[in-house]
């Protein structure tokens, strides 16, 4: 390096014996000697390194004279040029030797994992070079970097570009999010910021770009509109926006920034707005201040983009004559602060106008902000200025020259048109064409361009066809991609399920359900039934036929469906009328049938209205036929409880208007039914006449005056062809009001009722007793109750002690029904039946406290259980509803004593209720659960902990917060009780509101998830799947196959790491053996799950004999006679009592006691 004399001794001096400590805090380490390296941050550590490189450009140029070198720092490029590859593959070799022998000589390491070459070309040829560095191979790069620049193999700067673009974007979103803090920061601040951020990282290597293609320079086309936000002029960005805030934050947003940035002492506001009655119709502008108020037609052929310019302008030149203040104008196009704030190279004659007006303003020294501001959201200014719109646009507009810009798109309308008449004309005659005239060309053109080319190429099967390409060799199959069965030809597509099902998930309107018909009935050969006025219009016939299988069908019924329960009125409105042409041909479903009656109680009115006057023809054909069939029962049940349900609906609604309509549509359907459908739809019209509402009474009388026109029938023979039905139904309403009235015409019309009903006076009376006694209790006085049960014991001549011993159990079950909504009433009424029965004390004062009305009821108790099974299984939703909630009443009445004994019959009557989710039943459901859970005694409770958790997990997704209360009580609040039993509590879900339960569970060693002993872990498992519950045995399959399933190492050492093998394991071989007969599905499927984790097992190796031959000792008995034969019985039957899954398999539980009675007295066991 030629470094000598005391210059050098200085360097030495300096760098050796150099020594260091370590400062932490107060703290400071010993001193250590440093044998090499220089200072951090030294200014000397770059001026030698500068120093000791300085020679190696010149060493490899004298060493390899053809090669090129550049050094920046400690990066270094080597390169030469030349047309023979193999020549220049030899030369950069050589290049690369000569390096590693001077960083050899010199001490220096070259970083291979940083080295790599590219070769640049336009040859499109593949060379292969093989570039190496003390013997490893260099790895070659498609686009190498340098100094920031990315140099691509054929020098076209793209990847550069795209490069620059992406790192531009990225440091223009930080100017954006400047912009937008409280609606913009300082013109200044913005400058700033993109000259000193952004500006430098597009500039930096722009020299190069000189090369680059046109193309590749005017992709990046992201930076006129920054130089907007950075001038400060253009504020569009806001903290709200338009699509996805509600008005009143926008209403308030703008608000602020008015008040904010524009105070009304320094800042003149003026409003401008545009309008215009069609795209190329009259205009106007209005300009809205507290100065003036302006307001201007435009000339035809304008739209509403050239009334908001024309406003803007019409302003400036109104304020030419207000001197002082700054000047903000509010306007809500941001397309027009664009036009008018940016540069155009040919603007309008009335945008250069504008421009020029504000430039003037700007020269006098006043500032001029354009401000965006959202539109029709109740801003004062706004709405004025529109409201000067509108005016202006009806005013006669002044004859103008055509903007340049609307005349070139009235030709572009023009032409467009002229070719779609000339297509339309060459179209004639080919076999499309006749699918696409009239309306329905009108309708397919409304659609946007995705839509309206999907629903073409369905119709028309211009489709990309799969067999097409894959005889030009583009596809490897024939078969169509969406239903992989048959090739894809146009054929195929008109009726491919698949595309049809994608296509019925895709439309929003009805339209795409009228293309689906049509293409269905030309399938099956009904061209006919379709008519020239449009797409629906259909010939409505009856087809007396059987319906024909279509691949159209199953779409057909799901769209409607659809259709039909939209959330959007419009949809609805237009897809009603789509009943009749449905029905007129296709076989009816449930499901269809269904969406169809729910328009009954529809909350728009439109769609009531539309329904009830198309129900009866679209009804019509279902009456028509003969309906035998199972399926078809069951259609004519739905009807009905459809139809029950909607009289219901409309009478809790109080909405006269929703009544009528219903009535009407039930009018409409007695018209054409018949049966049991139009007994329901009499009986519904009839209690709607006897309301006291003048306008229902109308609208019932004259529809049951139809229903009689309708069957050629007067109304009084109508009704007296159905009369022994309507008493029947309605006996028990009836006869509280005849029994009330206490006279000799009541016992006439008693002795007509059961004149009709073909029973005995006395019987009907004795009969309806339990109605009638709940209904004075509940609804009249005592006086009332007396009067009625003397009348009631001289009409039946029996005492009233006899009338309570014939309907004892029957009439307690119907005061309870109603003792969640009539307590008080309730509560006495069973305290006169207790002191009529006389109390089993023997004290026959009335009742007066909850705990002698429990021990009066215990005895009744399960069969109120009984009757409370019939109610969940026949009544209405309604009904339900009042009988669950009365339940909930009797629990905190009955107390902790009284349920814990009947607690596994009241957990499978509850467990019945889970199957009903309409409306809010599944809340009055865990409230029942919560009053059962909290009325066992404590001690019982934990063995049923399993059985309660996975009955209410089906809850879980319906009311998480009520079960989590109910989880939380049993697993958190008694958790010092109850801890004992959490081990089997391993299916509970991991859920958000049940983290704090899980986390609870989680810290019991004794849980299956935590065992590390495999034995243990299948002792529990085998417990669990050998429970008496099914849901609970399910859960223990479940959770055995995951046991199983991560334990493969531990059962391949008991089966073959040992001489012989874990008796349990052969019991759960045995126990999943023997599952196999559960008439479950799941249980099967689960136990085939668990067997196929075990695996294959040597038969040999397993001690099934020992475990078989126990059981067969355990359940063989010589004669009935054996004395543990009884035992065994009972066993059986307790078991299988446990493992009921329908409360009604209950009913045998006298079995058992009648077993313990007739067995003489033995020790217990």
């Amino acid at each position: 390096m030629n470094v000598s004399g005391h210059l050098f001794k200085w360097i030495s001096d300096f760098l050796s014996q150099c020594f260091l400590n370590i400062k932490y805090g107060n703290s400071r380490s010993g001193y250590g000697q440093t044998r090499q390296g220089l200072q951090q941050g030294s200014v000397l550590s770059p001026v030698l390194f500068n120093i000791m490189i300085n020679n190696l450009l010149s060493f490899i140029d004298n060493a390899v004279p053809k090669i090129n070198s550049l050094l920046y720092a400690d990066d270094l490029v080597l390169w030469s040029t030349g047309s023979d590859i193999p020549k220049l593959e030899s030369t950069l070799n050589s290049a690369l030797v000569t390096l590693a022998n001077w960083s050899l000589k010199n001490d220096f390491k070259v970083n291979s994992d940083k080295t790599n070459f590219e070769l640049f070309t336009l040859s499109t040829k593949k060379h292969n070079i093989n570039l190496v560095y003390n013997n490893n191979a260099i790895l070659r790069t498609d686009c190498a970097t340098y100094l920031g620049i990315s140099l691509d193999s054929r020098l076209t700067w793209t990847k550069h570009i795209a490069k620059v673009v992406e790192n531009a974007i990225s440091r223009v979103s930080l100017l954006k999010r400047i912009a937008g803090v409280k609606w913009g920061s300082s013109q200044s601040v913005l400058t700033y910021t993109f000259t000193s951020y952004i500006r430098p990282v597009i500039d930096y290597g722009s020299e190069l770009l000189v090369t680059a293609s046109d193309s590749a320079l005017s992709k990046p086309t992201i930076f006129p509109g920054d130089l907007r936000y950075a001038s400060g002029n253009l504020d569009l960005v806001l903290p709200v926006h338009k699509h996805n805030s509600l008005l009143a934050e926008l209403r308030s947003a703008a608000l602020a920034t008015i008040h904010e940035r524009y105070p009304d002492q320094d800042w003149l506001h003026v409003f401008t707005d545009g309008s215009a009655t069609a795209p190329f119709g009259r205009a106007g502008a209005g300009a809205f201040s507290d100065s003036f108020n302006l307001k201007e037609p435009l000339s035809a052929w304008s739209d509403s983009f050239d009334g908001e310019i024309y406003a803007i302008f019409m302003a400036f030149r109104a304020i030419s004559t207000t001197p002082g203040l700054n000047i903000v104008i509010f306007i809500n196009s941001q397309a027009a602060i664009k036009t008018v704030s940016g540069y155009n190279l040919f603007p309008s004659k009335l945008e250069f106008e504008c421009k020029q007006l504000i430039n003037s303003f700007l020269c006098t020294g006043r500032e001029v902000v354009l401000q965006w501001i959202p539109s029709h959201c109740g801003i004062h200014g706004n709405e004025q200025a529109n409201k000067l719109a509108k005016e202006a646009s009806m005013l006669h507009p002044p004859c103008h020259p055509m903007p340049l810009r609307n005349a070139k798109r009235l030709l572009r309308d023009k032409l467009r048109q002229k070719r779609i008449s000339t297509l339309t004309e060459l179209a004639v005659g080919k076999p499309w064409s006749c699918l696409l005239d009239g309306q329905r060309r009108a309708q397919l053109s409304a659609l946007s361009r995705v839509e309206g080319v999907a629903c073409f190429r369905i119709i028309t099967g211009h489709d990309y066809l799969q067999a097409h390409l894959f005889k030009i060799g583009l596809a490897d199959s024939l078969l169509c991609p969406l239903c992989k069965s048959m090739p894809m030809t146009g054929e195929h597509l008109s009726a491919c399920p698949a595309l049809l099902l994608y296509f019925m998930f895709s439309c929003k309107t009805t339209m795409e359900f009228s293309f689906l018909l049509e293409r269905h009935l030309l399938y099956i050969g009904l061209q006919d039934a379709l008519c020239p006025r449009g797409l629906w219009g259909l010939k409505i016939s009856v087809n007396t036929t059987k319906p024909q299988p279509s691949p159209f069908l199953d779409c057909l019924a799901e769209l409607i469906i659809y259709i039909l329960s939209h959330p959007s009125e419009f949809v609805r409105r237009e897809s009603v009328e789509s009943i009749l042409p449905y029905l007129a041909h296709f076989e009816i479903t449930e499901s269809v049938l269904s969406a169809i009656m729910h328009c009954l109680i529809d909350l728009d009115p439109f769609v009531r209205t539309k329904f009830g006057e198309i129900v009866g023809l679209a009804l019509k054909p279902l009456f028509n036929k003969q309906r035998k069939d199972i399926c078809e029962q069951k259609i004519d049940e739905m009807l009905i409880m459809k139809l029950q349900a909607a009289i219901l609906f409309s009478k809790q609604s109080e909405n006269v208007h929703f009544q009528k309509s219903v009535i009407y549509s039930i009018g409409e359907i007695g018209k054409v039914s018949d049966g049991g459908l139009l007994l329901i739809t009499i009986i519904s019209l009839l209690e709607n006449y006897m309301t006291s509402i003048p306008t229902i009474k109308v609208v019932a009388f004259s529809k049951l005056k139809e229903i009689a026109e309708s069957k050629f029938l007067k109304m009084h023979d109508l009704l007296k062809s159905y009369k022994d039905a309507i008493c029947k139904q309605n006996q028990q309403s009836i006869l509280p009001y005849l029994i009330a009235r206490e006279t000799s015409l009541s016992s006439v019309l008693i002795e007509c009722l059961s004149t009709v009903l073909h029973v005995d006076k006395r019987e009907v009376l004795i009969n309806n007793f339990p109605f009638i006694f709940s209904h004075f209790v509940r609804h009249c006085d005592k006086g009332e109750l007396e009067k009625a049960l003397i009348f009631m014991q001289s009409e039946t001549g029996l005492e009233l002690g006899s009338l309570l011993r014939c309907n004892y159990q029957p009439v307690h079950n119907e005061l309870l029904l109603h003792l969640s909504t009539h307590y008080q009433q309730v509560f006495s009424g069973l305290s006169i039946l207790a002191f009529k029965s006389g109390n089993p004390d023997g004290n026959n004062c009335m009742i007066t406290h909850t705990e002698e009305m429990a021990n009066y009821l215990q005895p009744k108790l399960l069969g109120f259980l009984v009757f409370f099974d019939a109610q969940m299984l026949k009544s209405s939703l309604d009904d339900k509803k009042l009988a669950l909630e009365s339940l909930i009443s009797i629990m905190k009445i009955m107390g902790t004593r009284a349920i814990t004994a009947v607690r596994f019959k009241l957990m499978a009557t509850l467990r019945l209720t889970l199957r009903f989710k309409d409306g809010n039943f599944p809340n009055i459901c865990c409230k029942a659960w919560s009053a059962f859970v909290r009325s066992i005694e404590i001690t019982c409770l934990g063995p049923l902990l399993n059985q309660i958790i996975v009955a209410l997990l089906p809850l879980l997704d319906i009311e998480p917060v009520a079960v989590a209360e109910i989880f939380n009580y049993l697993i958190i609040e008694k958790r010092t009780y109850l801890s004992d039993f959490f081990h089997d509590l391993y299916f509970v879900p991991d859920t958000l509101e049940l983290q704090h339960i899980n986390g609870v569970l989680k810290d019991y060693n004794e849980s299956p998830s935590s065992l590390t002993d495999f034995c243990s872990l299948l002792y529990h498992s085998l417990k669990g799947i050998s429970h008496e519950n099914l849901e609970v045995r399910v859960h223990a399959l479940e959770k055995l196959k995951q046991v199983l399933h991560s334990n493969q190492r531990a059962i391949f050492d008991h089966l073959q790491g040992r001489e012989s093998v874990d008796n349990l394991l052969s019991h759960l071989v045995a126990a999943l053996i023997g599952g196999c007969r559960e008439s479950d599905v799941r249980i099967r499927t689960a136990l085939g799950d668990c067997l196929g984790e075990l695996g294959a097992i040597d038969p040999g190796r397993l001690d099934m004999k020992s475990t078989r031959s126990k059981e067969t000792l355990a359940n063989f008995y010589s004669s009935i006679d054996d004395e543990d034969f009884a035992y065994a019985l009972i066993q059986v039957l307790v078991h299988s009592f446990l493992a009921a899954e329908q409360s009604g398999i209950q009913s045998f539980t006298c079995v058992p006691n009648i077993l313990v009675q007739s067995q003489p007295e033995r020790p217990m066991r």
